[in-house]
């Protein structure tokens, strides 16, 4: 039943039938609104396939911009198969329209096609769309599950936005998701859902593909139900947002080759206790690991030389921490409620930047600062590093000792060559490596510390 109010001024459209306004396109015909949007559906509108006006019969094949936006009063439409295209903002803010198909034949779902119907809860995305342009489902916040089907290679920015009652994405096929660009981190639905199903089948575990060298952006943001996660030897860089959220997820071994992170790529993950950044990354991107908050242990590259806003935010487990000597500037609120923080070790000569805010709320006033010998006045005088209740120099270890257990032995040059070979070494032990005092753990050093070992026997 279609109830359409009608004023009397000039309407935009080439016809009206059965209550529903068209526009005539060739020997089509268009589903189509009126100027000024000013007839008003409401109830249940079934569309047909075909339409006839004036003795000639159309197809009906497309749904116009705009061509039902505002029908408060709008609860269900009935697209026929025969339609192919629906335009932008077709279905936007009709906030009590709780149910729509689209039909088999389109491919696109338009920029905020369904924004703001927020009574909307039975939507089937068809197998062969390509594209969810921007704002498309944005508030939809009724909706409970959404599909995603193998063919889609665009979801636009704030496509879910808001779609805060989603419990379960459906895919048919991972390799597909891996190649989805989501424009934002609105536009992949797992943020909200939280639970991705491969064919019915819960995701937990995630080994990533040879053919992935850069995990993408969003990737499993929100995964909340991932458990593990296997990133092979040639990742070379990890998106923005990849893992944000991943809240089971304990750990995970990011590969030597990486060398750039993406800023939020682990905030959130509140199961993390231990993280190693390897060698190559030259920046903790803002958010990295924000609220992870059982996160104890950190290690940290020497060819690290900034630290973003909040990287390290509200990572409450945090004690202690070393901070590079390449290091030259530290980021608002990048350590900010870091309650625990007891000792910071920072081996930076010259004290790094940082604002009133990078260490807020961590008591750092009851902590204990270790620089080089000759910093100590440097971080005594720089404005916020002599807010911490002790600055001490560094002790430095017997030169030789890269385990840092008080004692030089063969463990130490076994250290040392398993860094050479596999390029890992924290900084502290690369400082007590570093025999010739050149910058580099290298052959020379091992040459150095052998002949130490044997002079000392």
């Amino acid at each position: 039943m279609v109830a359409l109010s009608v004023p009397a001024t000039v309407l935009a459209h080439d016809f009206e039938v059965n209550g529903i306004l068209y526009d005539i396109n060739g020997n089509e015909a268009t589903v189509t609104h009126s100027a000024n949007n000013e007839y008003q559906y409401s109830g249940e509108v079934i569309i047909p396939s075909s339409v006839t006006y004036e003795g000639t019969t159309y197809p009906v094949t497309a749904i116009g911009n705009h061509a039902f936006m505002g029908a408060t009063e709008l609860t269900r439409v009935s697209i026929p198969n025969s339609v192919s295209a629906i335009g932008i903002h077709a279905f936007s803010s009709c906030n009590n329209l709780t149910d729509v198909n689209i039909p088999d034949a389109v491919t696109v779902i338009s920029a905020a096609t369904f924004y703001y119907c927020t009574s909307l809860t039975n939507v089937h995305i068809p197998d062969n769309v390509t594209e969810i342009g921007n704002n498309a489902f944005n508030e939809c916040s009724s909706i409970t599950s959404i599909n995603i089907p193998a063919t889609l290679t665009t979801v636009g920015r704030y496509a879910f936005y808001g779609c805060r009652n989603l419990t379960r994405v459906d895919i048919t096929d991972l390799d597909a998701w891996f190649n989805i660009p989501f424009g934002d981190e609105q536009s992949n639905p797992l943020l909200y859902a939280g639970h991705l199903f491969l064919n019915g089948i819960e995701i937990t575990d995630v080994v990533f593909p040879s053919y992935i060298t850069s995990v993408p952006d969003h990737i499993f943001e929100g995964g909340e139900a991932l458990t593990s996660v296997t990133l092979h030897d040639d990742i070379t860089s990890i998106g923005k947002w990849a893992f944000y959220g991943c809240s089971n997820l304990s750990n995970i071994t990011i590969p030597n080759a990486v060398t750039t992170i993406g800023r939020y790529a682990f905030a959130n993950c509140k199961q993390f206790t231990s993280i190693t950044i390897p060698n190559g990354v030259t920046t903790i991107e803002d958010y990295l690991f924000y609220q992870c908050e059982r996160l104890t242990n950190v290690d940290i590259p020497n060819t690290v030389t900034s630290i973003g806003l909040n990287a390290f935010g509200n990572c409450y487990g945090l004690t202690s921490l070393t901070i590079p000597s390449g290091v030259t500037s530290i980021g608002h609120y990048a350590f900010t409620l870091c309650s625990h923080l007891t000792s910071l070790t920072c081996l930076a000569t010259t004290p790094p930047a940082v604002s009133s805010s990078t260490f807020l709320y961590s008591n750092i006033n009851q902590a204990t600062l270790y620089v080089p010998a000759a910093s100590v006045s440097a971080y005594q005088n720089a404005d916020y590093w002599k807010n911490f209740g002790n600055i001490q120099a560094i002790v430095s270890p017997e030169p030789g000792d890269v385990n840092g257990d008080g004692d030089f032995n063969v463990s130490d040059a076994t250290l040392l060559i398993n860094y050479l070979l596999e390029d890992d070494l924290s900084p502290n032990a690369f400082a007590n490596a570093d025999m010739n005092d050149d910058g580099v753990a290298n052959i020379s050093d091992i040459i150095i510390l052998i002949n130490r070992l044997l002079n000392s026997n």
